[in-house]
């Protein structure tokens, strides 16, 4: 397996924005004014798959309002999800499980 691609996660409140950076060439980002579309998100992580690679999330700074956490940890898990498949699939020597 390849070296493990490291990503930041930051929240602007202001804005009303997650931001991703490192996954791509552009910052990522996800608007959280209203509904949260995770779509995009997979989409890319699905890209990623072509070059085997962990993806480590670090949270800029933990968020303390109840909505930025669920939205957060909501990420974190997807990230989470998408490594540990791939650990998965490398140990058994199997194809991609998605």
């Amino acid at each position: 397996m390849d070296e493990t691609l490291n990503c930041i996660l930051v929240v602007d409140e202001d804005n009303k924005k997650a931001i991703i950076t490192g996954l791509q060439a552009e910052d990522f980002e996800i608007d959280f004014t209203s509904d949260i579309d995770f779509t995009d998100l997979v989409s890319i992580l699905t890209e990623q798959i072509d070059t085997p690679r962990l993806i480590e999330l670090n949270l800029e700074v933990e968020p303390t309002d109840e909505k930025l956490k669920l939205i957060t940890d909501t990420i974190k898990e997807i990230f989470e999800i998408y490594s540990e498949n791939l650990l998965k699939a490398s140990e058994t020597n199997d194809t991609i499980p998605f």
